[in-house]
């Protein structure tokens, strides 16, 4: 990996400290899906076509994105520090900056990776990417730019299963006695097809198509509106959450 030049790792803590409390985190739950690739790939294609629409649901100036990544034989933490970027003349969003940190090697911290991505709004393909020199950080800041387009495509999906998860008390106490900010909730998107409902399906006979997403789509209309089609369910147990739009408590 890039070293970091003098003094920019500790001006990037600052800067990321000094917006903590409009930080939202956004934990993306997928490792353990036997379809996992299918299900991320459904997200990002539909996530795709929103931002080249400019309708992408990017949900808060800053926030963060968790997930769990396999490297090689091992499965790695890995996090994105994610911001939108604006024109100074018009004040629309321009385009939103990703970057990656993942856990290192003695597992006793996370370690930022020295690339700053960002994602042109219009144009999914049109990234722009900083100290580009390290094939394997590019590699990391790639993978936070798949994780950042699936999370905008659960988000724009209402079937997607969402829900909030608080900090600890007792974490949030002690930090409290030391004068930090309280830890904020997590918002878990959960868009892992159910094996339950393939499970009761066994032994009952015939043909069922396996629990999975059916993909989303932007429709043009000859208005000339553009109307997103959500990615949907399909043979996944019923009673599952559906909620018509997204809502996060901070």
């Amino acid at each position: 990996m890039e070293s970091w030049p003098a003094g920019e790792a500790d001006q990037l803590a600052r800067y990321i400290q000094s917006c903590a409390d409009s930080i939202v985190e956004f934990s993306f739950s997928f490792a353990e899906s036997d379809q996992a690739s299918d299900t991320l790939d459904t997200f990002i294609s539909f996530s795709n076509e929103l931002w080249d629409a400019e309708i992408a649901p990017v949900p808060h100036d800053f926030f963060w994105v968790s997930w769990s990544q396999k490297v090689l034989d091992e499965t790695v933490q890995m996090a994105a520090f994610c911001e939108k970027a604006y024109s100074e003349q018009d004040g629309r969003m321009i385009s939103l900056s990703v970057r990656v940190m993942f856990e290192n090697m003695h597992r006793s911290g996370f370690a930022f990776v020295n690339q700053l991505g960002h994602r042109v709004v219009g144009d999914h393909k049109h990234v722009l990417v900083t100290h580009a020199d390290s094939d394997s950080a590019g590699l990391l800041v790639d993978a936070g730019f798949g994780t950042v387009a699936a999370l905008l495509g659960a988000l724009a999906t209402p079937q997607a299963i969402r829900r909030e998860e608080p900090a600890p008390d007792r974490l949030n106490k002690q930090r409290e006695r030391k004068g930090r900010l309280p830890i904020g909730p997590i918002v878990v998107i959960d868009v892992r097809a159910s094996q339950r409902a393939a499970a009761q399906r066994k032994g009952e006979g015939g043909w069922t198509v396996r629990p999975h997403w059916r993909r989303g789509h932007i429709r043009r209309l000859a208005d000339g509106r553009v109307i997103p089609i959500p990615p949907c369910c399909v043979n996944m147990e019923d009673g599952v959450p559906v909620k018509p739009e997204y809502v996060v408590k901070i």
